[in-house]
């Protein structure tokens, strides 16, 4: 089965194939706990910095059971968080609850976390692509969809953070399509997910 995992590695070590080609076994861990992720020589020279580094990733690859009972994931991308989300991602949903404490100050928070989100002048148009923000808003037990051309913003794992902590923000749902994987591209191409932050 094909699986898409978020989270980092918490350690890695290098082996050579039958080939004498450098691969990785990592131990990669997510919310649920850890798993063994095996990035084979192809796709090692190629994220071998990723694989290296301590940042969050996307990881999608095949989940393989082996004899022993336990679970391995062979590796067929390893993405950048922050390059996931702005390639994938369509539209964010942030739900406000103007009623909650500290409430009043979250427009004008906003606006300035979408101003701040904009794409820098000559920036790379496809890495920087900003994406539709509506904001759901709720008071006295109503709620109301706010929909805005000027509401969009460039996303990372820093902006979602932001979004979360405004006061007031309640939840934050995404939509987004994630690229199949080689092992799912004879079946379907794209899929869409929405996922929560």
């Amino acid at each position: 089965a094909w699986v898409d995992l978020a989270g980092v590695v918490s350690s890695f070590t290098e082996a050579r194939d039958r080939y004498k080609r450098r691969y990785a076994r990592t131990l990669f861990e997510d919310r649920r706990g850890m798993i063994e992720v095996i990035a084979y020589a192809d796709l090692y020279e190629k994220s071998a910095p990723l694989i290296q580094g301590d940042g969050i990733l996307i990881v999608g690859g095949r989940m393989r059971v082996n004899d022993d009972g336990n679970r391995v994931v062979i590796a067929d991308r390893v993405v950048p968080v922050d390059e996931a989300l702005r390639a994938w991602t369509h539209e964010v949903l942030l739900r406000l609850d103007l009623d909650a404490p500290g409430a009043e100050t979250a427009a004008d928070a906003l606006d300035e976390l979408v101003w701040s989100s904009r794409p820098a002048d000559g920036a790379d148009a496809a890495s920087d692509r900003p994406v539709p923000l509506l904001v759901e808003v709720l008071r006295g037990g109503r709620s109301w969809l706010l929909r805005s051309r000027s509401h969009r913003v460039v996303l990372s794992l820093g902006v979602l953070r932001r979004l979360r902590d405004l006061p007031g923000a309640s939840g934050t749902v995404f939509r987004c399509s994630v690229p199949a994987g080689s092992a799912r591209r004879a079946n379907g191409g794209y899929r869409r997910q929405s996922a929560g932050a």
